[in-house]
């Protein structure tokens, strides 16, 4: 085999090898495309789940559980918005946060005597 055979031969070998790199590439971004899919399809299934369980309708006790957690973390999130909204009030100025029974510190309640938060230990000056 002479020298332009050869070349010729390997010059093949990396047009093969090219375009089976490009092939898994494009196989590499179907599946995340597809991974996508699957994910957007398993979160429209939680939703399904989840209005389910808030009206009231029997589920699998796993999926009641983890239903449960997310009303859970809602209202924590619920929770944190109010004492963001307490926090914004009294920087501004517009809020006695202890007179109106929460701690100006972290925004939790407080007992009507208290002198130290509960929550973050700060006292309570009024």
């Amino acid at each position: 085999m002479d020298f332009m055979d050869k070349m010729s031969e390997w010059a093949q070998k990396i047009s093969d090898k090219t375009n089976e790199v490009v092939e898994i590439g494009k196989l590499h971004a179907s599946n995340f495309s597809k991974n996508e899919k699957a994910n957007e399809l398993k979160k429209q299934i939680g939703e399904i789940c989840f209005s389910k369980y808030r009206a009231g309708d029997e589920l699998d006790p796993e999926i009641e559980n983890l239903c449960a957690e997310i009303k859970k973390l809602k209202g924590q999130i619920a929770e944190n918005e109010r004492t963001i909204r307490r926090m914004k009030e009294t920087a501004n100025g517009t809020v006695d946060m202890a007179a109106a029974g929460f701690c100006p510190y972290c925004g939790a309640d407080l007992a009507k005597d208290a002198r130290f938060c509960a929550r973050c230990g700060k006292e309570i000056v009024r």
